[in-house]
């Protein structure tokens, strides 16, 4: 018994004499300096677009009412009495009538907030007989206007009364010396100038916030939105219609998402929507949904379970789903099954035009190499449901980030960590981690003899936990447009462009939002304010605007 127990402690201290030594390893490796970035080739960029929302600062359009907020029931000093679905509305979401009668025995009247991020004075139009009152809401002879602050502060407006046969609708919120007939006959523009500029030269534009595609709940082609409901900014996201025209009037692709519970007859109508309008010069990049590997999101649970709860429309996709099995993990095959539907159905839609123009994104998860090779074994495999439908392309993410072990390192440094700390940390976990997970992709994608691509990438570098007051917090949120940020990207797109992986689109990851946010600094740029200029406290945009072929 004692020679076991010595024996026990030996192997203790060998194993902690090991630890230390390869502990020891990893710090000199950590302290190793790291190369300035010079970049080596250029690659197309694309962008992803933010989805609207009366919070946001990034401002898309010249209507501020195009992003307000879900319309909410109240009375007396009661904010949201959260009635509104009870309210009798019409096919653009306005009250019939106000006041209305709800459940809690009020007369209930309607309000909506809107994006105080816009700056100077707008004037308010409608239809209809009704009043209107508000935060910032005044009134003179020419009727009602507001004057915007631009700091983004709360700002809403009420509908007090809607006339019963001639109801309160079609609110537009413009700029003071305008009409709504100066949208229509372009005198004034739909889409902010400034927005504009910030996109040109991306090559395509990815509308999977834009259209709400995460935990979508459209499922019928009446379900969507159109360019008249009263909001782009609602929980069904924007329509198809404006990202459409985006697209044309900057010449840039599309790169659509299709919701996952979309029936058979949305799938083709949306297919028809998009060949009859977007200009036939430009390509479709047509993805099933938004990572639907990810458990976060409905969408993975919903394809786990069969697209049972709720039933998908279509009972064969139900039935198709359940009859595949792949070991313990069944959702790779089954996503593999919904891309495949999804271009078969596009296919009836485009027929001999669908190889020109239309792109048939893959998607998969770039940390997991394998379920992209499960994936393309799905799709090109002849004894699927679809037969051997296959796709054009793979895409997976492109980010680098930091590691839990980084964020402890930086714990300990407090206040006292600097830009090249990060830098150096990143830079390595970038090597140990994201490296590898391209190259293994990429890899996988050529051997099926279709391209590769990244969706969404950058920078993946959320605060820890999603909390903003670790002790390095300033240093780590100013890092975002530090100098060496720039490098990062450099690195991340040198990595693309070699020969063995060869990236044919990059699409970033987003166009503009605040840095300091507990979910992530995901904007290249902070602010519409920063178009047109040096972009020096952009360094991400200005690795973009550099790298982009």
């Amino acid at each position: 018994m004692k020679t076991a127990k010595s024996l026990y402690y030996f192997l203790l201290i060998l194993f902690v004499l090991t630890l230390s030594v390869f502990s020891e390893g990893v710090e000199e490796q950590v302290q190793r300096p790291v190369p300035d970035a010079e970049l080596t080739a250029k690659l197309p960029i694309g962008m992803n677009i933010p989805d609207l929302k009366y919070y946001r600062t990034s401002l898309v359009f010249n209507d501020v009412m195009t992003t307000a907020s879900p319309m909410i029931t109240y009375h007396g000093d009661y904010w949201d009495t959260k009635l509104f679905q009870e309210m009798e509305i019409d096919e653009n979401g306005y009250p019939m009538y106000l006041p209305q009668p709800t459940s809690d025995g009020e007369n209930s009247k309607a309000r909506f907030l809107v994006n105080n991020y816009y700056y100077g004075r707008y004037r308010v139009f409608y239809e209809g007989i009704g009043t209107l009152s508000g935060s910032h809401l005044q009134s003179d002879n020419e009727g009602y206007y507001i004057d915007f602050t631009g700091d983004g502060e709360n700002c809403w407006i009420n509908i007090t009364t809607s006339q019963k046969g001639n109801h309160l609708r079609n609110i537009r919120i413009i700029p003071d010396g305008f009409t709504p007939a100066d949208l229509v006959n372009g005198s004034l523009s739909i889409f902010i100038g400034s927005y504009m500029e910030g996109l040109k030269g991306f090559h395509a534009l990815r509308f999977m916030d834009w259209s709400g595609t995460n935990n979508s709940k459209q499922v019928y082609w009446e379900d969507r939105v159109t360019k008249e409901y009263y909001t782009q900014g609602g929980y069904l996201g924007a329509s198809f219609d404006y990202a459409i025209d985006l697209c044309n009037e900057l010449q840039a692709d599309a790169w659509v998402c299709v919701p996952h519970m979309a029936s058979d007859d949305y799938i083709i109508q949306q297919a028809q929507l998009f060949k009859d309008n977007l200009n036939p010069h430009l390509k479709i990049y047509l993805e099933y949904s938004n990572e639907v590997w990810n458990g976060m999101f409905e969408q993975a649970l919903w394809i786990q379970n069969n697209a049972s709860y709720p039933p998908a429309v279509d009972s064969y996709v139900s039935e198709d789903l359940a009859e595949i099995h792949s070991g313990d993990d069944m959702l790779t095959e089954k996503s593999a099954y919904m891309m495949a539907r999804l271009f078969t159905l596009w296919e009836q839609v485009f027929g001999d035009e669908m190889e020109n123009r239309v792109v048939r994104v893959a998607t998969s998860q770039h940390a997991v190499p394998d379920k992209s090779r499960r994936i393309l074994g799905y799709l090109f495999n002849e004894d699927n449901p679809f037969g051997a439908v296959g796709c054009d392309t793979l895409a997976v993410g492109g980010y680098f980030g930091y590691t839990t072990e980084n964020h402890q390192a930086w714990l300990r440094k407090g206040e006292t960590l600097t830009n090249e700390d990060i830098y150096r940390d990143v830079y390595y976990t970038f090597l140990n981690q994201s490296y590898h997970w391209t190259m293994g992709s990429a890899g996988i994608a050529h051997e099926y003899g279709v391209d590769y691509m990244v969706y969404e990438g950058g920078q993946h570098m959320n605060p820890f936990q999603a909390k903003v007051d670790w002790n390095y917090s300033d240093i780590f949120f100013d890092f975002q447009k530090n100098e060496r940020m720039y490098d990062l990207y450099i690195h991340n797109f040198n990595l693309h462009m070699e020969e063995n992986i060869d990236c044919e689109l990059f699409m970033a990851y987003s166009y503009i939002s605040p840095r300091r946010y507990r979910y992530g600094s995901w904007g290249h740029l902070e602010s519409l304010s920063q178009v047109g200029g040096s972009y020096e406290d952009a360094p991400k945009y200005r690795a973009l605007l550099d790298a982009n072929l």
